[in-house]
């Protein structure tokens, strides 16, 4: 995970996509938090390559992991990830995870 991580900063998305997919099936069900980061940075590695609704599938996932495991760093990056898929031409994703997130988080609340 955090070799796609490092692949998504040093703006190899493809790279990222292709290590999370290969990883994440891997995933013990004990490691929650860890498959909810790595589903959130792969919704950032499909929304940088132009798969919204990939993305927002990915993201979808994370986000119920995240609310079930309260972690904030699957958040925060969800949280940048409308911006990612707005600039990439998924206006309408961008919009639907936004109320989701938004949803989200008033449920926590």
């Amino acid at each position: 995970m955090e070799a796609a991580h490092s692949w998504v900063q040093l703006g190899k998305p493809e790279a990222a996509e292709e290590a999370l997919l290969k990883a994440l099936p891997l995933r013990q069900v004990e490691d929650r938090r860890d498959l909810g980061r790595g589903l959130a940075l792969l919704a950032v590695a499909q929304a940088r390559t132009g798969q919204a609704e990939r993305s927002l599938a990915a993201a979808r996932h994370a986000l119920a992991i995240a609310a079930e495991t309260h972690s904030s760093r699957t958040m925060r990056q969800l949280h940048r990830l409308p911006e990612e898929l707005r600039s990439r031409g998924g206006v309408d994703q961008a919009i639907e995870l936004r109320k989701l997130l938004h949803r989200t988080v008033r449920a926590q609340r």
